[in-house]
């Protein structure tokens, strides 16, 4: 694997976005490295990589999907069940509105305009800031 080039067009089409093949670091040729590099730079660059395991049989990985849909596509009730806050819900299912953004608006107004998000700062002020009218008064008011 060569050395990664993305381009700012190239960031969400994950047909261009690397495959890490895992087969020279399991038989131990001297590419591995590079291939570590390469793994730590699309961690650095992206925050998640997609790897090719050569132990893994494609059937086990569709047949795990199928079990991930079924599992949720039922109903929240049912799910409920699995909620372990006792564990801070890294096990199981977070219930709604549990997870928090942090603030972080003085590294967003620190960025470029191309690159802010487009949420609302400081996280959770109001879920609902797209939704507005205006008024005779030229208030506006949030729904």
């Amino acid at each position: 694997m060569a050395e990664i080039e993305i381009t700012q067009d190239d960031r969400f089409d994950l047909d261009k976005y690397p495959v890490v093949d895992l087969s020279s670091y399991l038989t131990g040729e001297k590419r591995a490295f590079e291939d570590c590099k390469i793994v730590t730079d699309l961690l650095y660059k992206f925050g998640f990589l997609c790897v090719k395991d050569p132990r893994v049989n494609h059937t086990h990985n569709d047949t795990f999907i199928d079990m991930m849909e079924k599992y949720y596509n039922q109903t929240d009730q049912i799910k409920a069940k699995d909620i372990r806050k006792d564990v801070a819900y890294q096990v199981g299912v977070t219930p709604a509105r549990t997870e928090r953004a942090r603030n972080r608006c003085d590294l967003i107004a620190e960025l470029d305009d191309t690159d802010k998000p487009l949420t609302i700062c400081p996280p959770g002020s109001t879920l609902y800031t797209f939704n507005f009218f205006v008024t005779k008064m030229t208030s506006v008011y949030y729904l």
